[in-house]
């Protein structure tokens, strides 16, 4: 692994905390994508069918009944 050619070189505990802040680097990268993903595959809410309209799209079709006569 990478980190023991490290520690040769640098002290331990620098190599460690290099370690560990690519670590969560890579996490907080996981979890970014896996969230826009998410978001992106999710369906937008589309509400059910409204009151039935009249024949001009305005009026309810009893009282277009009632204009009729």
């Amino acid at each position: 692994m990478a980190s023991s050619l490290v520690i040769r070189h640098v002290a331990l505990v620098p190599t460690m905390i290099g370690l560990a802040a690519v670590l969560s680097a890579g996490t907080v990268l996981a979890v970014v994508t896996s969230l826009r993903g998410a978001a992106a595959t999710r369906r937008p809410h589309v509400p059910g069918p409204g009151p039935r309209v009249g024949v001009r799209g305005l009026t309810p079709p009893r009282e277009v009944a009632s204009l009729r006569g």
